[in-house]
Parts: structure tokens; sequence; C-alpha cells
């Protein structure tokens, strides 16, 4: 009998059904009352359907989410906003409810039973639909107006404001295309479809969210869309106390915007690497090269070199490019595969050079140029230049973490620290290229061996060669006299980059009689404590 009520259930929502004075297409989450379609957002569409599925009966928590959100873990507030958005959609008072109803630490039905209903009739007078926007070659996002969820009406400047802070945070990053205000705000208060709002718009990424307030405590919740695809990206919720309401909403879009970035830059390499090799030009290559950079092994980084030659070949203003592989010569090196003299990466000061000249309001290309030239050729312009990005984009991670490493080989723990922390909280993901090796660097500057230790540790269990922390590490032990350890280190950093010696170092950290640490007699530290780790001369 179960079976053939379920039959039953499933050849009705494999086409439209009736319940109530509705009628809902569950293949394509069409929605009408009478002759007005009601707009529904997927993940809203998929619960009703989910819903008419079953109607009458219990649907658990688990099973809508496991639905909604294919697979995806998420907390019960994420169901509830849903939940919410439908109700609203259907008009349902949750206090005495006509269609949905709740059922304490179970889930939700609905109370009506769904029958058969014939389509719509096609109306004649019917709005052409809107004009399909091309995407623009770099990657374009808009943010939506959050939904306020608090039933607070006062609470509503602060959704709207959050998202204008938002879209004005996402708009200092010169590599992406932001919808302004205006546009985004034209889809207030309406149900809408990401995919729909990616053609109108034209982008391919749009992010939502919600802010829901209850007593002294205010949640948002953020979510970041493919709407080329519908898939999600991300998502997070953020909470605090209401006693000040603007400082939440700083934190929320450094954290948002933090994560942002990095989330769509990720995407925008997945795109370049499936792109036919073919249809390759100067930017697709470079976000190849990006992520063959990630990689702590040399073939890859030998490609990531090979692609950004070829990118800057193809369009040599191409200020980007010009400096990310000024960039990667500075991680070939760094991660012993080379020296600074040798022919790969010979101009890599010269890179840096001509990358900022070209662009010299480009906070990317300033940080990558920040840390090489302050590396290897004039620490106060290096730090200039980290500033200047800082100063125009105070959300921009990458010139946080490039901080980080300029102030800890000037011997400045405090804003090394400060800097770095700071990286972290704006890219909760993860740092590349070496992780939090600016710690161990600033820590070894002062001479506490014991933090280097510590930290080299918590870095090498996520990236086990990460060169530089092998370095520091290893002549660290050694300092301390745990020679034995020390030794374990370097035949690790041997076997990752054969033939590495102390000479070698000393052409990374001396070139052009250049020393990275500025505190007398911390190089040569770093020179006795590999010579006693057993690096070879």
């Amino acid at each position: 009998m179960a079976e053939s009520r379920r039959s039953s259930v499933e050849s009705l929502t494999s086409r439209q059904v009736a319940f109530g004075e509705y009628r809902f297409n569950p293949g394509t989450g069409e929605l009408w009352r009478g002759d007005e379609e009601i707009k529904l957002r997927p993940r809203a569409a998929t619960l009703l359907a989910a819903l008419a599925e079953h109607a009458t009966l219990v649907v658990t928590k688990q099973e809508l989410i496991a639905r909604a959100w294919e697979g995806r873990v998420v907390g019960d507030d994420a169901l509830t906003s849903c939940v919410q958005e439908l109700r609203r959609a259907l008009g349902d008072d949750p206090r005495q409810p006509q269609l949905i109803e709740t059922r304490h630490r179970r889930g939700y039905r609905l109370l009506v039973p769904v029958s058969a209903a014939e389509p719509p009739a096609k109306n004649d007078s019917a709005l052409e639909p809107a004009a399909i926007l091309p995407l623009p070659d770099e990657p374009s996002i808009a943010v939506l107006p959050f939904q306020n969820m608090s039933g607070d009406p006062e609470q509503e400047y602060f959704a709207d404001g959050m998202v204008e802070e938002i879209i004005t945070a996402l708009s200092r990053f010169k590599s992406l295309f932001v919808i302004a205000r205006s546009s985004s705000f034209t889809y207030k208060g309406k149900a809408v479809d990401i995919r729909q709002v990616g053609r109108e718009l034209g982008v391919r990424y749009v992010l939502e969210g919600s802010v829901r307030k209850a007593g002294n405590r205010i949640r948002i919740t953020a979510e970041l869309a493919d709407a080329t695809k519908g898939g999600h990206l991300w998502a997070d919720h953020f909470e605090g106390a209401l006693e000040d309401v603007f400082e939440l909403q700083d934190r929320v879009t450094a954290s948002v915007v933090g994560v942002i970035a990095p989330r769509i830059e990720q995407a925008e390499i997945e795109r370049a690497r499936h792109k036919p090799a073919g249809n390759l030009e100067a930017y697709d290559l470079a976000l190849r090269a990006l992520a063959l950079m990630q990689s702590p092994r040399r073939p890859e980084n030998e490609q990531a070199l090979s692609l950004l030659r070829r990118a800057v070949q193809i369009d040599p203003s191409y200020a980007r490019g010009v400096a990310s592989l000024s960039f990667c010569c500075q991680i070939f090196i760094s991660q012993g595969f080379g020296h600074r003299d040798g022919p790969l990466v010979l101009d890599m000061i010269e890179l840096a050079r001509r990358a900022v000249a070209l662009d010299p309001a480009d906070p990317y290309v300033l940080t990558l140029a920040a840390s090489v030239l302050g590396l290897g050729d004039d620490m106060d312009t290096g730090i200039a230049l980290m500033e200047k990005a800082i100063d125009l984009n105070s959300n921009n991670a990458g010139a946080f973490s490039v901080g980080a490493m300029l102030y800890a080989y000037q011997g400045e723990v405090e804003k090394a620290i400060e800097h770095q922390q700071q990286c972290e909280r704006l890219n909760p993901l993860g740092i590349r290229w070496g992780g939090n090796v600016a710690y161990a660097i600033a820590y070894f500057g002062v001479g506490d061996h014991e933090k280097v230790v510590d930290w080299t540790t918590r870095i090498l269990r996520e990236r086990p060669n990460a060169a530089p922390a092998m370095r520091y590490r290893a002549a660290s032990l050694a300092l301390l006299g745990r020679t034995e350890e020390a030794r374990q280190v370097v035949a690790r950093l041997l076997e990752h980059a054969p033939g590495y010696s102390i000479s070698e170092v000393r052409r990374h950290h001396e070139f052009d009689m250049n020393r990275p640490f500025k505190k007398p007699g911390v190089t040569e530290a770093l020179y006795r404590g590999l010579r006693l780790a057993g690096l070879p001369e």
C-alpha cells in the first residue's frame, strides 16, 4: 500500500500539482496563485517539492536539508530561514498555519493534499524575457539585498547597509567586475532565481544572505553561488551582540569579503583548468599558472614560469601577468630550486619594477612587487608598496601576508605578528606559498628558537614540502642542541631540493649584498644552525 501511494505521489510531482489555491511545477520550481506567478528561489522550490511529494505527512529536517542542500552540512537555522521564505511566498502564518506546519524537533508537513493540475494558460501579452547580458572577461559578481528575517523593520537599514559595505569592499578588488548597488537593489523584496539574476546582470557569481535579530543578538548568513550553474560555492554565518551594529557590520564585511575573493579566484582557476588549450589567452594562462604556483614541487613551478612567460609575450602590458611572473620567480628560489642569478629567474627584479610601472594603483600588482623587491632588492620600497596596497584595499589578505614577512625580516616582531593575524582573519581558509612562515622568521630573528620549532611544526603539518619552514626549523633545532632532529629535517630538505647547500642559501639571502635580516648576527646564526644540522657547504 505504501509503495502504491509513493508511486502515485511521484507521478503527481513529476508534473504540475495543485494544493489549496496554488499550482506548482516541481520540475521547474514555478508557482502560481490563479494567473499570478510567484517567484521562488531554487532552494525554497526544492523544499516545496519535497513537502508536496509527502503531502499531509511529516518530512524530517534531515531529509529536507539533504534535498535542498545536496548533501552539504548546514544547521537548522538555514532550514528555518528557507521555510520562512516559503511561508512568506505562500502567505502562510506560522502561528496559525494553513499550509505548512512545524513539527517541533521533527520537521515540517504540507497540511493539504495535492492533486494533478493543468498548466496555466499562456498570456500572449506577457513581457518578453529580459535580455541576456554577456559575461565580462574578469570574474563578475552581484551582491543581492540581504533579507531581513527579524520581523523588525528597524533592522532593514542594517541589512541594506551591510550589502552596500560589501559591494564597496569588493569593488576595491580590481580583478572583480562588481555590479553597482542600484542594479542589485532592483531585486529587493523579490524571490529570485540565481541563474536568472546571472543572466539579467551578466555576472558569474551571486552573493545573497539574511539578517536575523533576536533579543540583543544578531545573526547574519551569507551564501556565494555560481550563477552559471546554480551551485553553491560557500556559505557561513556570523553572529554577535547588538550593542554596536556598525562594528559588527564592519567585521562581517571584512570576513565575507576576505573569504569571497579567494573562493572566486579558486573557482576561476578551476574554470581555466577545464578550458580547451587552444582557447587560452593571457588571463587564462595566468590563472593556470596560479594553480601550479601553489604546488611545492619543481616540475609544477617550472611549468608555471613557462605559462606566465607565454602570457606576458601575448600581452606585454598585462600588469598582473608581469607581477605574477616576478613572484613565481621568487617562489622558485625560496623553494630551493634555483638561485637569483639563474637563467629562469634572473629578470625577477626587473619584472617587479615593470609591473608597478604598468599599473601603480592595482593592489594585487603592488603586493607581489612588494614581496619581490622587499626581499630581493630594496626593503624600504617593498614596505612602501605593501602599505600602499593595504591603503588601496584594506581587505587584501595577500598584502598583510607580505607585510608580515617584510616586518619579520626587519626584526619588528609585533608588527609582523599583527599583519599575519590580520591576514588569517581575512583569509581563514589558509595562506598559500608557505603558510604562516612569517611567524617562524619573526621568532628566528629575535632568537626564540622554541617558538620557531612550534610554528614550523604547524606549517609542515599542512605543507610538508615548504622549504622556507624546513630551513628555519633545521637551524633552530640545531641551535637548541637537538642535532639529530635537525639532521632529519635537512635530509627531507635535500630530498625535496637535491643539491641544496649553504652557498645556495647565501645566494638567496645576500644577492647584491642585500640581507633581508636587518638585525646584526641573525643571518650568520641561520648559516651556523644549518651547518650544525648537516646542510652541505
